[in-house]
């Protein structure tokens, strides 16, 4: 049992890297940098989105009002991806 619970830990970050990345392709391919500039001078903290919550909303928001088809796990990826890349906020 032990072993088993060692290896899931070390399988737990790698998973969650892999689940942003899907993130980051979708945010990618929705071309959703045409609006957004962010690089590595972007400072999300200045901007309108203030919570994880926000972010949520923002993302949900953008993807209806232009048209992205994403599924609600696609969306989450997304906004996973955009958190741990740029907001780093924490679970509400």
């Amino acid at each position: 049992m032990k072993n088993i619970l060692q290896k899931m830990i070390l399988v737990l970050p790698l998973v969650s890297f892999l689940y942003a990345s899907d993130g980051k392709t979708l945010y990618m391919e929705a071309n959703c940098q045409k609006c957004h500039h962010m690089d590595e001078q972007y400072d999300p903290r200045s901007e309108k989105v203030t919570s994880l919550h926000d972010l949520k909303g923002w993302v949900l928001g953008c993807a209806n009002n232009f048209g992205i088809e994403w599924f609600p796990e696609e969306n989450k990826q997304v906004v996973e991806y955009l958190n741990e890349t740029y907001y780093h906020y924490t679970e509400e």
